[in-house]
């Protein structure tokens, strides 16, 4: 696994992230959000709805990098590049416990009809401090 156990605390804790995916002009596109991190499998993964940005991106382009600064700590963070691979969630099982990681009802942000999606991220570099 390429996550090092010393970060594991920091990924399980409710805190706020970014994604990075390239646009189809070869421009960074970088997006706030919440995340999952599943120790076994060492992935991290995120919800997110067809109508996004990051999600036509990373879609046509699985390349990404996840970055998550330590809030109690500013030289501590994780750097996670990797791929993505998309499976739809009509259930909204991510969603539902990403919000319940942050004890937030995030379904409420989602107009009916609403399409979500689980993202999962596989390591394929890390760089942790």
């Amino acid at each position: 696994m390429l996550i090092p156990d010393s970060h594991h605390e920091l990924l399980n804790g409710a805190h706020t992230a970014t994604v990075s995916a390239i646009t189809p002009k070869g421009q960074i596109q970088t997006t706030a959000i919440w995340f999952l991190f599943d120790a076994a499998s060492g992935t991290i993964q995120f919800s997110t709805t067809d109508t996004r940005k990051k999600f036509r991106n990373l879609s046509e382009r699985a390349d990404a990098t996840f970055f998550l600064l330590d809030p109690s700590n500013q030289w501590s963070y994780i750097e996670v590049r990797g791929t993505v691979t998309v499976a739809p969630d009509p259930e909204r099982v991510t969603m539902l416990a990403v919000g319940a990681k942050h004890h937030e009802d995030i379904s409420r942000f989602d107009p009916p009809g609403t399409n979500r999606f689980t993202f999962t991220l596989t390591p394929t570099t890390v760089n942790a401090r």
